[in-house]
């Protein structure tokens, strides 16, 4: 990396990140042998922003494998489908929470993939500039153990795990689509669950607080999601307003002006 007033920041997020990797127990560290296929591997780094006072707020790193051009099919990997919510099943599951007049949260699993095992034996190679060698002088290599992001199996490990954890919990999926899970007791329906990759709303009737407090108690104790967050505030980039009466407004008006405004800033400054 060459120096410069960024560097400082980037080699700090590209540590955290590392950390977080071997908390997780994502990889282990060996020698690589002679004649031993690896995957590369690439860190992506990322700025964010204060959107209050629009400075520079801390970098961000991520390390992913670049599996769509190193792994081979059927060696490194086999089944990579992964559920795709439609907008349906959104309304779906809006219906349901209006319907039967439900308490809606929201979730959001950090780093979702990284909870999902590997079954297959893959060995990746550290992003370039940052290789580790033992005393030796031989290059250590990242065996994983988990499925990093960028691994082409990842989100289908991701969605079998987290199905699997539902399914152990009490859900039922739908048989309509994939992505829209009920809770149910004496048959009916207490609980509404939308899943969009790590991200999940949920609803619930009154009569099932405490369904609803296990529920969150045990995803928290397999996945650390933190505290959920009290309605819902979008899906798809679709705003969610639910009014007085229960009722649900869905609007695009955020989204359509975060798309506008920065072309017209763009558009006045070419005037000037």
């Amino acid at each position: 990396m060459k120096p410069g007033p960024l560097k400082s920041l980037f080699l700090e997020a590209y540590a955290v990140e590392k950390g977080n990797l071997e908390n997780q127990e994502v990889y282990k560290l060996e020698v690589l042998k002679k004649g031993q296929r690896t995957t590369r591997s690439m860190a992506v780094f990322d700025l964010k922003w204060n959107p209050i006072t629009g400075l520079l707020d801390k970098a961000k790193c991520r390390i992913v494998a670049q599996g769509f051009t190193t792994q081979v099919p059927g060696v490194d990997f086999g089944e990579t489908y992964a559920s795709t919510p439609k907008l349906s099943t959104m309304r779906a599951f809006l219906w349901d929470v209006v319907r039967l007049l439900m308490i809606t949260e929201e979730f959001d699993v950090k780093a979702a993939y990284l909870h999902a095992k590997l079954e297959e034996l893959i060995y990746m190679r550290p992003p370039t500039g940052m290789e580790t060698y033992d005393e030796h002088g031989n290059l250590m290599v990242m065996r994983l153990l988990k499925s990093l992001y960028g691994l082409r199996q990842s989100g289908h490990n991701w969605m079998n795990d987290f199905f699997d954890f539902l399914r152990d919990f009490g859900w039922t999926q739908s048989k309509a689509d994939t992505s829209l899970w009920h809770y149910l007791v004496e048959e009916k329906v207490t609980m509404s669950l939308f899943v969009h990759t790590d991200d999940g709303k949920f609803g619930y009737v009154k009569s099932a607080k405490d369904h609803r407090d296990k529920f969150v108690d045990a995803l928290n104790k397999r996945f650390n999601i933190g505290s959920t967050q009290l309605n819902i505030d979008r899906i798809f980039n679709i705003k969610v307003d639910r009014r007085s009466d229960g009722s649900i407004k869905l609007s695009q008006q955020k989204y359509i002006l975060d798309l506008i405004i920065p072309a017209f800033i763009t558009f006045d400054s070419r005037q000037e």
